[in-house]
């Protein structure tokens, strides 16, 4: 899975987001077998930091989401429920 690209405001969110992913793979037994690359690197899975009104198929509520992006384009949410 690659990590999220930096998304202009949203900064700081995807900050957060590769640190939990960082501290994830770092903690031996955490359940959390999930290979990282960097943003931009080759990939099945790309996780992306947006607002919610940067993706068309969602509401229009100005908060960030976090998204599992398939390699054909497809976004999966994750957060927010």
């Amino acid at each position: 899975m690659a990590k999220p690209t930096p998304t202009a405001g949203l900064e700081k969110e995807t900050e957060l987001v590769n640190s939990v992913l960082d501290e994830l793979t770092a903690k031996p037994n955490s359940g959390f077998h999930i290979a990282l690359v960097e943003p931009g690197k080759s990939a099945d899975l790309r996780l992306a930091v947006l607002r919610e009104n940067a993706i068309a198929a969602l509401t229009l509520a100005a908060f960030a989401v976090v998204l599992f992006v398939m390699a054909l384009g497809l976004p999966i949410p994750v957060w927010p429920w």
